[in-house]
This record gives structure tokens, sequence and C-alpha cells, in this order.
């Protein structure tokens, strides 16, 4: 099961790629204690299409549906975000937070956060 902890949509980077590669996200409007900084490679190669296999099929479409996240039109099914960009996810603990990022313009990459949710019952 799952409980919606914050789907307050934000842009958290608009820029070159290479400086959110130094940046550190903290996640302060998120009502659980997460108090370490997430930084861009600890989600970077979890797409969202691989949460599927984390958690019950009832959790993931659960946040699917919460953050009104669709699977795209393409053969991959993959599951878009703001502006249409391509979603990610970290898991800390009990709790998937879902960010989507991609390449806005050239060389101008955009990452939105996308909501959080805790995992209150396990596979």
């Amino acid at each position: 099961m799952v409980r919606k902890l914050a789907i307050d949509k934000k842009l958290i980077f608009d820029g070159p790629e290479t400086e959110l590669g130094k940046m550190q996200i903290l996640l302060d409007n998120v009502d659980v204690d997460i108090h370490e900084p997430i930084r861009f490679v600890d989600f970077g190669d979890n797409t969202f299409e691989g949460l599927r296999d984390k958690l019950n099929p009832e959790d993931f479409f659960g946040i699917a549906k919460d953050g009104a996240f669709q699977p795209d039109e393409g053969f991959l099914h993959l599951y878009k975000g703001s502006e249409d960009m391509r979603l990610y996810y970290i898991r800390k603990h009990n709790v998937v937070i879902v960010f989507a990022y991609g390449e806005f313009q050239p060389t101008r990459y955009r990452l939105y956060f996308e909501g959080a949710w805790e995992i209150t019952g396990e596979r």
C-alpha cells in the first residue's frame, strides 16, 4: 500500500548537465525525515519503469495514478512527467521519490520533483 507524502511538482534544476552532477537536492517539503542530500547519480540509472519490478503492481500503479504519470505510445511504454520528460526514482528507506528529467533545449536540462510516496506494505 502507498501513501502520498507530496505531489507538488516543482522545478528544482534548469541549466547545463555538468552543473546537475554537482548539485545536492534537499527535499525539505516532504513529510518524512530524509536528512541526507540526494544527488543525480543516486537516481539517474533508476527509470520509473524499473520500479514496477521493485513494488507490487497495486503500489506501482497507485503511484502512477496519483502522480498522473502516463506511458507514452512508443513500443517501450516509457512513463513521462512534467514537460513530457522521462521519469526516474530513488527509494530512501520506505519512501519512493520520483523525478522527471530531460533535455529541454540543446545543452539545457531540467529536473522536476514529481512527488514522494511512502510504501506501507512490502512485496
